[in-house]
């Protein structure tokens, strides 16, 4: 019988030693393949709203109620075409889903959120109103930690040194309200001339209340020093007042 060369038995050994190892890549590739699921997946290409609306309220454990009358009041709500995968954490679908929906002219609106019954309704449709009545009370530093929420929410923020009527007559050209079709946001003061009451959508409350806070600054030296010698000045027409007035009752008795 014919021995097998050095060069066979070599050969033989080597493949014997990276069989296991070329079978353990092989099984690798497919999971390498395959895109990492971590969240909420939306896959390139057409959407439609009732589906996005459906997969978000199961990945989000919610029920999204959304009725036919108010697709057919935003024109029957157009679904969306991505050219981009997306893998999203909880708090990023939800913004997701909110800025989409508003995008196509709804609102995602609390029906009970304790209970986690939510649904959509058309910003420009008969019920628009109810957006901002429903809006949810929240911190402002809630809000800031998700300014890309379009959400309607409604909080109070307190001011430090700026008058909270100044403030909100200051603010209005900024975020003027555009009616029902576009709700904006709703500024207004509480009455002690410290606090101011936001409403809108979270994205909206979230940029005013930087914007006040960025504003609410102590008085510059100037404005103190001018403050301070209006002050004095008011009070000696005060004493100066007192005086003419002693004098006159003087004059009376005589």
């Amino acid at each position: 019988m014919r021995l097998p060369s050095a060069a066979a038995v070599v050969l033989f050994a080597t493949l014997c030693t990276r069989a296991p190892a070329l079978a353990q890549q092989d099984a690798v590739r497919p999971a390498v393949a395959q895109h990492a699921t971590s969240g909420f997946v939306l896959e390139v290409g057409d959407h439609s709203l009732t589906e996005l609306i459906e997969r978000a309220a199961k990945f989000l454990g919610r029920n999204i109620l959304v009725g036919p009358q108010e697709l057919a009041a935003a024109g029957g709500g157009a679904g969306v075409s991505l050219q981009q995968r997306i893998d999203l954490d909880v708090p990023g679908c939800e913004d997701l889903l909110s800025s989409l929906l508003y995008a196509r002219g709804f609102a995602l609106v609390p029906l009970d959120e304790p209970r986690g019954f939510w649904e959509v309704i058309a910003i420009s449709g008969s019920r628009g109103r109810e957006i901002m009545n429903r809006a949810l009370p929240r911190t402002p530093e809630q809000i800031l930690a998700r300014p890309a929420l379009r959400i309607a929410v409604t909080t109070v923020v307190t001011l430090k040194h700026v008058n909270a009527t100044i403030a909100v007559n200051s603010l209005r050209p900024f975020f003027a309200t555009g009616g029902q079709q576009n709700p904006g946001l709703a500024l207004g003061s509480v009455g002690n001339g410290q606090g101011m009451l936001l409403t809108g959508f979270a994205d909206q409350v979230a940029a005013a209340i930087r914007m006040i806070r960025e504003a609410d600054l102590p008085p510059s030296a100037a404005d103190a020093d001018t403050q301070s010698r209006l002050q004095l000045l008011e009070q000696r027409v005060q004493a100066l007042e007192a005086a003419l007035l002693q004098q006159q009752k003087h004059a009376d008795k005589q």
